[in-house]
């Protein structure tokens, strides 16, 4: 099992960036403020291999007005254990023409073995830096069993050609968590299907590097 902050940061950002339309979004652990219109559904899975191998199928849909909430369920395996991912998030305002986005999640993950549950809250704040580069920032919490963690993370994403992007991110905890993530992000049908390939060290106290093969599909 990944440490507790890559469970709660999966929960939070993983299973809860799957319906975003600006997003680091898929396997990366730092989540952005962006999200989908009223509607919308995606579909995300991903498989990791190497240190730490898993798999995640992620299904989500955007509900509401103006400003619809993103609810997700998610299933990750990994180790021969299983989690429910529930999860909703929600915009909470935009500033500058949308060059500052800032959202608010709930997540959880639930072990079906009955084991103890991580719940996470997180504030992602999305910057526009410039045409082809965006910022995410994180700051959360999350709890597992008695056990309770301040956690933020920092992702950023810069756009090589129209269809491809370089994504980077580290993330961590105030109990000495620490871990990053790199990879490279291409649409095969703009707006509609996203390939990421990526590497990183979920946590610093890891020895091996984790890879990973991601696909996002929305309608």
């Amino acid at each position: 099992m990944k440490t507790v902050l890559i469970a709660a940061a999966a929960a939070a950002a993983a299973f809860l960036a799957c319906a975003s339309g600006a997003r680091a979004g898929g396997p990366y652990v730092v989540d952005d403020a962006g999200t989908a219109p009223a509607g919308r559904c995606q579909i995300e899975t991903w498989v990791t291999r190497g240190h730490d191998p898993g798999w995640v199928v992620a299904p989500a849909c955007a509900v509401g007005g103006a400003r619809p909430v993103e609810l997700t369920l998610g299933l990750r395996g990994q180790g021969g254990a299983t989690w429910l991912g529930p999860a909703a998030k929600r915009g909470l305002a935009d500033f500058g023409d949308g060059r500052l986005t800032l959202a608010a999640s709930l997540a959880a993950e639930v072990p079906t073995d009955g084991g103890p549950t991580v719940v996470a809250v997180n504030l992602p704040l999305t910057i526009q830096a410039a045409d082809a580069v965006l910022l995410h920032l994180n700051l959360g919490w999350s709890k597992e069993g008695d056990v309770g963690r301040a956690t933020w993370g920092l992702n950023a994403e810069h756009r090589l050609a129209p269809r491809l992007w370089a994504v980077a991110e580290t993330h961590g905890d105030d109990r000495g968590g620490r871990g990053w993530q790199a990879g490279l992000r291409y649409a095969l049908a703009p707006d509609r299907l996203d390939l990421d390939l990526t590497v990183g060290r979920p946590d610093r106290a890891d020895d091996g590097l984790t890879w990973t093969l991601a696909l996002a599909a929305a309608f």
